[in-house]
């Protein structure tokens, strides 16, 4: 009974934990959000914000065609909150987007004309 019971436990329980503990990993730290948004309007974005949680990151006057970067840490689940204001004082805003705590990701986001896409995301 007991060499069957310490079998079953390094045979099936063992391996089980460990799997698990494996599969938790990317979620016991923090991740970081590395994001590219690109101006593809034909007009100068004056205020671009982007916010995760309580931090907001502002780029100022990018021209047509023009790229920003920006870096977040993901603490835990979230989304980006978008603010762009054009020169002409027309506004879009938007939340789009999904971060998850514990994985790095590389994501863009698009400026267009009326409406601002979410076009990519690479999880690393």
């Amino acid at each position: 009974m007991r060499k069957w019971l310490l079998r079953f436990f390094l045979l099936v329980c063992i391996p089980i934990i460990l799997l698990l503990y494996v599969c938790a990993l990317p979620y016991l730290g923090d991740g970081l959000a590395i994001l590219t948004i690109v101006n593809q309007s034909e007009e100068t974005v004056v205020l671009l914000q982007v916010k995760i949680y309580e931090e907001i990151q502002t780029v100022k006057d990018l021209e047509h065609g023009e790229e920003a970067e920006m870096q977040f840490i993901v603490k835990r689940d979230t989304d980006y909150h978008v603010n762009v204001e054009f020169l002409s004082g027309r506004k879009i805003i938007k939340e789009m987007g999904y971060l998850t705590s514990g994985f790095d990701t590389r994501d863009k986001i698009t400026i267009y004309k009326s409406d601002i896409e979410y076009t990519t995301r690479t999880v690393e």
